[in-house]
């Protein structure tokens, strides 16, 4: 030891101290085997979880494209637009062939939820010049191509 340090109150010496050995740092990574094996099974298990989330994103990115185009039809409220949106969407499930084969009024039936005020005037609208849709008809088949698409199987 050394000599104590002086201080200038009398009878407050304090003697210097002497330093502490500390105990070797201890490892936050595991140090057995099991440990090991389980944070790597945990890794992988994770890894698959982000895995098969983003192939269900890229699945149903048409579905979110097909939505986004849904609104832009509501919006314009023309019926023109809407059979071109349901043909494009049936593109995604049907063959090219069997798709032209069919007729305004059998591509409207795969809208199960379209009533038939709505599937009326959708027909009586399109190819015509003014194919603008009533407000309570552009709604019906904004939610029943809705309905449509959500039951829809995804794309492989």
């Amino acid at each position: 030891m050394s000599a104590p340090v002086r201080s200038s109150v009398p009878g407050m010496d304090m003697p210097v101290l002497s330093e502490l050995d500390l105990p070797a740092r201890v490892s936050m990574f595991p140090q057995t085997l099991a440990w090991k094996l389980l944070l790597a099974a945990a890794l992988l298990a994770l890894a698959v979880l982000v895995l098969l989330k983003y192939r269900k994103y890229v699945r149903e990115r048409w579905r979110r494209q097909a939505m986004a185009l849904a609104a832009d039809a509501k919006e314009g409220a023309r019926s023109g637009a809407w059979f071109e949106l349901i043909k494009r969407v049936s593109l995604v499930h049907t063959a090219r062939e069997r798709l032209a084969a069919l007729d305004d009024r059998s591509l409207l039936e795969q809208l199960a939820a379209l009533d038939e005020p709505a599937r009326k005037a959708m027909l009586d609208g399109h190819h015509r010049r003014q194919d603008k849709l009533p407000e309570g008809v552009n709604d019906a088949v904004a939610r029943a191509f809705a309905q449509w698409l959500e039951g829809l199987p995804d794309v492989r």
